[in-house]
């Protein structure tokens, strides 16, 4: 018969874990414009996407995320650990057309994402 105070001690690390792995959700194409727009920078949106796409997360569960959150993705044809994601949107402001986007790399050497990282870049179009 297992010892009544292991299989607490096992209870435990179980309910522990699954509070430390909690679902944080990926941030979407307008919640990273609305960091960028308060902190001035991709800094806001690293530290978000590391909180959602933690180091070893398994690399399909991570494109799916980013996926569900409105981004494409694709694999590198010469580099398979190498996923890239873009959230893409136009952008109307100031008389000019904005095309906005956010590109996320995921490393992922043996299908577990290492690191994640985060660009933004825009292509102005009409009067600066």
């Amino acid at each position: 018969m297992p010892n009544p105070s292991a299989l607490l001690g096992l209870a435990c690390a179980l309910a522990c874990s699954s509070v430390a792995v909690a679902h944080v959700p990926v941030p979407g194409f307008g919640e990273l414009e609305g960091g960028y727009a308060k902190s001035g920078g991709t800094g806001e949106a690293q530290r978000r996407l590391a909180e959602a796409i933690p180091v070893g997360m398994g690399v399909g569960d991570a494109q799916a995320m980013l996926v569900g959150a409105g981004a494409t993705c694709r694999s590198e044809h010469r580099a398979p650990d190498v996923r890239h994601c873009l959230f893409h949107q136009y952008s109307l402001a100031d008389g000019a057309a904005d095309d906005i986007r956010w590109a996320v790399r995921l490393d992922a050497p043996g299908g577990r994402v290492r690191t994640v990282s985060v660009d933004r870049s825009v292509d102005r179009h009409g009067p600066n």
